[in-house]
């Protein structure tokens, strides 16, 4: 059993939002411990991870709640089995494909979808191309460089489309000898879909100036991504030593596969996959 707490951080949903669906659409239909406190079982947080995930592909609650839980589920499904055709075609694009063809099919989708499911799908299988490509030794260096900026560019001009916000103001850089920077570009869009005022530096800077950065523009949050490239061990030195100096209120957020194993480190959010963004947005900047 959930409580209303832990549904909004498990789902990336607030608590006001849970509460409006309750009233307006009768779910969650939550049920009551000894002291009138909502609990929510098992199988309705399921129901609702799907109503998120259809959320993200651009449904809105009202349709969603009219529907009943096996038609919302057949409804996820047929859209993953059209990502499933969606991931195979991909796969010559990002190889093979001239760059302007990639590019005109990666516009599509974003035109035919929501910005959440455009990165968390399809620029998000174009990452795993790329590794798949490589791997096998079948993507050349340079390749995988002009299909990363082509990537990289499109993920720019998201971000500056997005809404003004007067969310928390979140700092998105990489640390100097980090040469990946499309997974950090990609969460930098997700938290913006989340409601935050999220920047992007350019440039990789030295983890000694990020400090001075964060008091200049008195940042609430900065956000790291460290690949396999970087290295387990080094990743975590650099955030630890980053937590020491930063402010205590300033959040302090990493993800990528140099810190996907191992231990948490203290007084860090690891996002494990761009798929918990919102999880950690409502934990970290809309507590109930």
């Amino acid at each position: 059993m959930f409580t209303v707490q832990q549904l909004s951080q498990e789902l990336g949903i607030s608590v006001d939002t849970l509460r409006v669906w309750e009233r307006r659409y009768g779910f969650p239909e939550p049920q009551r411990n000894r002291r009138g406190h909502r609990r929510y079982p098992e199988d309705q947080v399921a129901q609702l991870r799907v109503v998120r995930q259809l959320q993200s592909l651009g449904y809105r609650p009202n349709s969603l709640f009219a529907m009943s839980a096996d038609q919302r589920h057949q409804l996820l499904e047929s859209y993953l089995a059209q990502d499933d055709g969606r991931a195979r075609g991909l796969e010559s694009l990002v190889l093979t494909a001239p760059l302007d063809e990639l590019e005109q099919v990666l516009r599509h989708h974003l035109e035919t979808t929501s910005v959440e499911h455009f990165i968390l799908h399809c620029s998000a299988e174009v990452l795993r191309c790329l590794d798949r490509g490589w791997l096998a030794g079948t993507l050349s260096i340079a390749r995988e460089h002009a299909v990363s900026d082509r990537l990289l560019l499109l993920l720019q001009e998201i971000l500056k489309q997005q809404p003004q916000s007067d969310g928390p103001l979140l700092l998105f850089v990489t640390i100097n000898g980090e040469r990946h920077h499309l997974a950090l570009m990609m969460a930098a869009v997700l938290f913006s879909c989340q409601g935050a005022s999220c920047q992007w530096l350019l440039e990789d800077l030295p983890l000694s100036e990020v400090p001075e950065l964060v008091s200049a523009a008195n940042y609430q949050g900065v956000a790291l991504s460290f690949s396999s490239h970087y290295g387990n061990l080094k990743a975590r030195t650099d955030l630890v030593s980053l937590r020491r100096v930063l402010p205590d209120a300033c959040q302090l957020i990493a993800g990528g596969r140099g810190v996907a194993t191992g231990h948490q480190v203290r007084g860090t959010i690891l996002a494990r996959s761009l798929e918990e963004v919102p999880q950690i947005y409502h934990k970290l900047f809309q507590p109930t």
